[in-house]
């Protein structure tokens, strides 16, 4: 959520407080997510006006919330901009400020009171993750429940990207968690898709896959309904343009051994479905090992165990396994240390993999939670590093994001091709200067 904001006991003491005071879950949510220096001058105004007034304040008066909910790039430089990227790691359920409100007026009292937030009693308070998880289900899932507020946040999203110059982003969802007021899961992925569509048409060269994402600590019916969801409406049944070329399987690794899960990813197999697996984020290396031997895993999410097993990196690489990090998200649950600031901390292990040869990608996880993009983790992960990245890093990194995408072999070697010739333009230009100057 905030910086400010580092353990989930201080996120829920926040929301406590607000509940008391404002009375309601709806300037919970919406205000929890605004900077703490803030919150007063929102409190008057959010403890007696409903959702539509909140919503306009906050477009007319919210300031660096409104700015930042509207994709305004913070702390990059133009050469970064300048990058053509990717987005292999972004989650739906982002919590943006703005399209929070409009989510919320979407729905009807009735939906509000059915699918409001309240404290799992099972997590332990000193589980980041855990923490990470609980604010991805308050501040995304839980107001994703109608088609309104689902093409609402999907278009959120990928203006945000494409801001940025994204080229290409790649979406992970659980329709079966945006079920609780109604909708189907068939209705929750046809909204998707068809908003998708509606947005590529609009701008050419922008494209969009999704990924289905299962959580291996919930309910086996779930996950099996989101098996069935993927190859439904995977690359096999449909072609071109939107569509789901992969899928996920996350949550919380303890006591969630991957090999467990064999059976009911064979479906996945039979239908040749792209996998990627969470895998050694707070766990043992052995949660890689069991993602790629038992579940077939074309990728690893976060990876960060990997580190200790230097043969298994070898395999990694040897057989161009993708590395999916999350800079921002991978320092909030696990803590590793800023080298552009005075403080303790585990090295990130994001630029050894790249210098061992492995297909490493950065992206966002839960943009909302972290409060960041794409551009942001690029820096982010430049100050994990020890001496920080280079340009050519980066273009390393940038590039590494479109050989892991899920495309068959011939849409992403022509999109290769077209983002070499753009990336050795940048080259040339930073060598001789640009084009135009050449002469």
């Amino acid at each position: 959520l905030l910086d400010d904001l580092v353990d989930r006991g201080t996120a829920l003491e926040l929301r406590n407080r607000l509940i008391n005071e404002a009375g309601t879950i709806l300037v919970v949510e919406l205000a929890a997510q605004c900077i703490l220096g803030e919150l007063e001058h929102f409190r008057g105004h959010l403890a007696t006006q409903p959702p539509l007034g909140l919503f306009e304040f906050l477009v007319h008066h919210g300031g660096r919330v409104a700015e930042q909910s509207s994709g305004v790039i913070f702390g990059c430089n133009d050469d970064l901009i300048a990058l053509k990227g990717t987005v292999l790691f972004a989650a739906l359920d982002e919590p943006v400020h703005i399209c929070n409100a409009i989510l919320v007026n979407e729905l009807s009292p009735e939906q509000i009171a059915t699918i409001s937030w309240s404290e799992p009693s099972h997590l332990a308070d000193n589980d980041r993750l855990d923490w990470y998880m609980a604010c991805g289900d308050l501040g995304g899932s839980a107001l994703l429940q109608t088609e309104a507020g689902l093409s609402h946040a999907l278009r959120w999203l990928m203006e945000s990207a494409r801001r940025q110059n994204t080229r290409f982003l790649e979406i992970r969802f659980s329709p079966g968690n945006y079920t609780a007021a109604g909708l189907s899961i068939h209705q929750v992925t046809d909204c998707l898709l068809s908003e998708a569509t509606t947005f590529e048409q609009r701008y050419p060269g922008f494209q969009v896959r999704f990924l289905v994402m299962a959580t291996r600590h919930k309910e086996q019916a779930a996950m099996d309904a989101h098996v069935t969801a993927a190859i439904l409406y995977s690359g096999s049944v449909m072609k071109n343009g939107p569509r789901v070329t992969g899928f996920d399987l996350a949550g919380q690794e303890e006591g969630n051994e991957p090999a467990r899960f064999q059976d009911i990813f064979k479906p996945l197999h039979r239908h040749f479905i792209n996998i990627t697996i969470h895998a050694g984020e707070m766990a043992e290396e052995d949660k890689i090992w069991q993602a790629l031997y038992h579940l077939h895993a074309k990728r690893i999410g976060h990876g960060l165990k990997l580190i200790d097993n230097q043969k298994m990196m070898g395999y990694v690489r040897d057989h161009g396994i993708a590395i999916e990090m999350c800079p921002s998200s991978n320092r909030q649950t696990m803590g590793f240390r800023r080298f552009d600031r005075e403080e303790q901390g585990e090295t990130y292990p994001l630029k050894h993999y790249l210098d061992h040869g492995i297909i490493v990608t950065v992206n966002t996880d839960n943009p909302g939670i972290s409060r960041t993009n794409l551009s942001r983790e690029y820096l982010e992960a430049a100050r994990l590093t020890p001496d920080g990245l280079s340009k050519w890093d980066i273009l390393r990194l940038v590039r590494n994001g479109f050989r892991a995408i899920f495309l068959p072999k011939d849409e992403k070697d022509a999109l290769l091709k077209e983002i070499d010739r753009e990336v050795y333009g940048l080259i040339l230009d930073d060598f001789f200067g640009p084009a135009g100057e050449r002469m």
